[in-house]
């Protein structure tokens, strides 16, 4: 059975600057962000990298 705890992430978009979100799901979500359509501050620039990842304990 998958992991769905929270996680809180950066990412580093290809512009230099940094998008920070919350998911249950990382891999889903960052196939997401590449597409563009996971949030609306990633379609342009685009997501990069995860900079960091961080388990919590919920979305607060």
């Amino acid at each position: 059975m998958p992991d769905r705890s929270w996680s809180a992430y950066l990412l580093k978009c290809l512009d230099g600057s940094l998008y920070c979100g919350v998911t249950k799901n990382m891999g889903n979500r960052l196939i997401k962000h590449n597409k563009g359509t996971a949030s609306k501050y990633t379609r342009f620039p685009p997501a990069g990298k995860i900079g960091c990842r961080q388990r919590v304990f919920d979305q607060t």
